[in-house]
C-alpha cells in the first residue's frame, strides 16, 4: 500500500492523471485514491493545477489596454540607446580598441612565452636551427627538422 506522502509526491511531480504516473506505482496510487479522502483532495488540487497549466497562457489584450499602451509611448519620440564614454560612441572606438588590445596581447605573449617555458637564447637558437624547412632537390618533398 502506498503512503499518503508518496502519493503527494507522485501527484506533485506527475499531475493528477494516472496515465502520467509511473507504471510500477500506478495501481497502488489509484487504490489509495479510491480509499482515502485526503488522497482524493490531493488529486483534485493537482487536477486544478493541471487545468490551469493547460489553459492558454494569456488572454488577448483588450482594445482599451492597447490604446493605453500606445498612448504611453506616443509622446516620447524616438529614443537612441547609445552609451558614450567621454563623448565617444562605442561604434567609433570599439574596433580600434579591440585591435590595439589584440596587438598588445600578441606582443606580450611573444616576449614572455620563451621566459615562461624556461628557454634561454641558446635553446631558442638550437630549436630554430632544428626546425629549418628544407626541400629535397629531387621529388619536391618537404622535410621538417633538418636534412635527410
Amino acid at each position: 500500500m502506498m503512503s499518503l506522502d508518496r502519493f503527494a509526491e507522485l501527484v506533485g511531480a506527475y499531475g493528477a492523471s494516472p496515465a502520467r504516473w509511473p507504471a510500477a506505482e500506478r495501481a497502488a496510487a489509484v487504490a489509495l485514491m479510491k480509499a482515502s479522502a485526503a488522497a482524493r483532495r490531493l488529486a483534485e488540487d493537482a487536477d486544478r493545477l493541471d487545468r490551469l497549466l493547460d489553459s492558454p497562457e494569456t488572454a488577448p489584450a483588450t482594445r482599451v489596454l492597447q490604446e493605453r499602451l500606445l498612448a504611453t509611448f506616443a509622446g516620447r519620440g524616438r529614443v537612441r540607446a547609445t552609451i558614450s564614454f567621454a563623448g565617444y560612441a562605442p561604434a567609433r572606438w570599439l574596433p580600434a580598441g579591440a585591435l590595439a588590445c589584440s596587438l598588445l596581447l600578441g606582443i606580450a605573449m611573444g616576449t614572455q612565452v620563451p621566459r615562461l617555458a624556461e628557454l634561454d637564447d641558446d635553446a631558442l637558437a638550437q630549436n630554430a636551427a632544428s626546425n629549418v624547412i628544407t626541400a629535397s632537390a629531387g621529388d619536391g618533398d618537404i622535410w621538417l627538422g633538418g636534412v635527410e
